[in-house]
């Protein structure tokens, strides 16, 4: 419980959902039954796709993504494909990346895993190399390319940019990256390190692209800690940057083997809330996804949060989706219209409430709704009256400990889905 509201800081903040009801999609996500996505039957990609990265860029969706000639036993590539609806892809039909031709080069086996950046004058790749059979025998390290289209990459001379560990670090077998964002005239990675017995999600930050400062904090998530007792891995995070802080989806298992995808928020980047339970599991068995939800590739836009990832079966690869679902416990409600109220944010460090500005169009009954981080309602439902034009509307946050909560918003033509970030 908060010991004193003068040092609390409390942000609320809200997003029009459109033809949605009830959207939570860190902690709950639907499959579509698109997936698994057509594959693109080159010889390269054989067993499949075990990386995709995905962002949308002037209304198209551009995909970096890992062809794998091989189980354990291959040289990986990179290739390019775009797409309008995410579902059918343009693929490239030759490879973007190859595997270096050095034989003592850090990717002289294979290229995998690329994360994409356009820093307004370029595309910047972030990718993993490996150059021993089976891949997982030997190192991992992220190199760096750079490129004018997307498609024809130049790999930059002095890779490795980010080399694995010393020994006795949590990255001294494998550093290799999985998100990397452009904020502030910062680059920001969180990466991959493995020790040879178990791997856990890195953080470094670097003024140019190649020369990167591990945090001395790391591993900032590691298997056993808070929140993830019970994995003996995590891996492959996917970071996003919301209005709230920094949203994480990554790759754990425990004593089953399987990976699934579990969900992770932070203010800064480096200390990370994570929650104990997987948001996406594996599937069925004789599923393509039977074995593993793998590598977690989530955007955000419009409202509407979006997934794509690979499926495994236990011999080949498969890109699978998934979407925002309802939240547990919320009713469903009408579809927003056209209209919506206008939001204005107002954070309120010295008080016991977050304030919220709504315009309504008409006189109306406005429903207010908090939950907690797993989607229980906190608290009875508060209903009010309220004539068309601009209102103030709090949400009391006196008896909340510090931590990440929900509230919706709903009238009879627009619901608003919104966070709470409660903190000392």
């Amino acid at each position: 419980m908060k010991s004193s509201c003068n040092h609390a800081i409390i942000c609320l903040y809200f997003a029009c959902m459109l033809n949605i009801s009830g959207s939570m999609a860190q902690v709950n996500w639907t499959k579509s039954p698109a997936g698994p996505l057509p594959a693109p039957g080159f010889s390269w990609t054989s067993n499949g796709i075990p990386f995709v990265y995905i962002t949308e860029m002037q209304d198209t969706l551009r995909m970096w993504f890992t062809g794998a000639d091989g189980n354990t036993v291959g040289n990986d590539r990179i290739g390019y494909a775009t797409s309008l609806d995410g579902v059918v892809f343009n693929y490239q039909p030759i490879p973007v990346l190859e595997p270096g031709d050095n034989p003592d080069a850090f990717d002289s086996e294979g290229v995998f895993g690329a994360s994409v950046i356009h820093d307004g004058t370029m595309f910047k790749m972030w990718y993993n190399g490996y150059n021993t059979q089976p891949y997982y025998a030997g190192n991992m390290e992220a190199g760096l390319a750079t490129s004018v289209d997307g498609i024809n990459w130049t790999k930059f001379p002095g890779n490795p940019v980010l080399p694995k560990g010393n020994p006795g670090d949590f990255d001294m077998q494998w550093a290799y990256a999985n998100t990397v964002l452009f904020e502030n005239g910062e680059y920001k990675m969180w990466y991959t390190g493995f020790n040879g017995t178990s791997a856990g999600i890195g953080y470094a930050t670097s003024n140019d692209g190649i020369t990167w400062l591990k945090y001395p904090g790391n591993p900032v998530i590691t298997a056993g800690g808070p929140g993830t007792g019970a994995l003996l891995n995590v891996q492959n995070a996917r970071v996003i940057h919301s209005l709230a802080g920094y949203e994480m989806w990554f790759n754990g298992n425990s004593a089953d083997p399987d990976f699934n995808v579990y969900y992770a928020s932070s203010l800064d980047g480096t200390a990370w809330v994570c929650l104990p339970l997987p948001v996406l599991v594996t599937g069925a068995p004789g599923s393509f996804d039977q074995d593993w939800a793998w590598h977690p590739n989530v955007i955000f836009d419009e409202g509407v949060y979006r997934m794509w990832y690979s499926g495994y079966d236990g011999m080949e690869w498969a890109i699978g989706m998934a979407s925002d679902s309802s939240l547990a416990g919320m009713e469903d409600h009408p579809a927003a219209q056209s209209l919506q109220p206008a939001v204005i944010l107002y954070p309120n460090p010295a008080t016991d409430h977050a304030d919220c500005e709504i315009h309504l169009p008409s006189e109306q009954t406005i429903s207010v709704k908090l939950y907690d981080f797993q989607g229980c309602v906190l608290g009875s439902n508060q209903e009010t009256r309220l004539s068309a034009g601009n209102h103030i509307i709090s949400v009391d946050v006196k008896n909340l400990a510090p931590g990440l909560y929900y509230c919706s918003m709903t009238g009879s033509n627009f619901r608003l889905t919104g966070k709470v970030v409660v903190g000392f």
